[in-house]
């Protein structure tokens, strides 16, 4: 049976009604920039459900979805700031995950919690197939930052979108 938090989490998910919508510019226009920011191939915004992540924008991903047991992101809700991984064949929890043996072939991972309601609903995240040791502690502040703004984001979508959301970031 799951724990009262973990279902308090799922409420709150399930609440925003976001799992399984389209695109959003907001949202498309964060990856764009954080992708830009971080010079990374991947980034995106990952809503962790009960058995699955979810990403409800991308840049460099090909998959909508991937299950949470093998998820990243599963990591970084479970605890505060930012969970960095600096080369994930060389970290037990990862080695012999499919996501680092086979595509997209992580090596670098650095995500960030996006708390709503008190909740770590999911991550902001960065992910490049070459290892990286220099993620510096003012990269995770503004990583932080920018997963602030996507809380903020949903937030301003369950009141409405203004009719200024539907520009998307241009690279």
């Amino acid at each position: 049976m799951k724990s009262n938090v973990e279902n308090s989490r799922l409420a709150v998910l399930r609440d925003l009604n976001i799992l399984d919508t389209t695109p959003e510019g907001p949202f498309d226009t964060v990856v764009g920039l954080v992708a830009d920011l971080f010079d990374s191939p991947i980034c995106a915004i990952s809503l962790v459900g009960a058995n699955r992540q979810w990403f409800k924008a991308s840049t460099g991903l090909y998959a909508s979805e991937t299950p949470r047991d093998v998820a990243f992101c599963d990591h970084t809700i479970r605890g505060e700031g930012c969970f960095v991984v600096s080369d994930a064949r060389l970290d037990v929890r990862f080695a012999s995950n499919p996501l680092v043996t086979g595509g997209p072939q992580i090596r670098f991972y650095a995500g960030a919690s996006i708390m709503t309601m008190g909740y770590a609903i999911g991550a902001l995240c960065i992910i490049d197939s070459s290892p990286r040791a220099n993620f510096s502690k003012s990269d995770e502040y503004r990583l932080r930052g920018f997963a602030s703004l996507v809380s903020e984001f949903f937030t301003i979508r369950q009141e409405g979108w203004p009719a200024s959301s539907q520009y998307h970031y241009i690279d």
